[in-house]
């Protein structure tokens, strides 16, 4: 993002295993405030949680792999 100072993003977080829109909150939060302490501006980005509505693999608790990629922040590019 330094190297392109007209970048924005978004940060999408996300969970596994259970309903817990806070977790997918903070987990995006997180993201965004590593970015803003490492002089990002606050401005080019926002972030938001979708829980676990948005799944990359059908969660199975007999499936760690699963588990492990449905926790993600996901970074989605909105402007160039």
């Amino acid at each position: 993002m330094r190297d392109n100072p007209a970048l924005e993003i978004k940060l999408s977080g996300h969970v596994c295993c259970s309903s817990d829109m806070a977790l997918s909150v903070a987990r995006a939060r997180f993201v965004y405030d590593y970015l803003v302490k490492n002089d990002i501006d606050p401005g080019r980005m926002t972030y938001e949680g979708f829980s676990n509505t948005v799944q990359l693999l059908p969660n199975d608790e007999i499936d760690t792999y699963a588990a492990k990629v449905n926790r993600r922040v996901e970074i989605t590019i909105m402007h160039k």
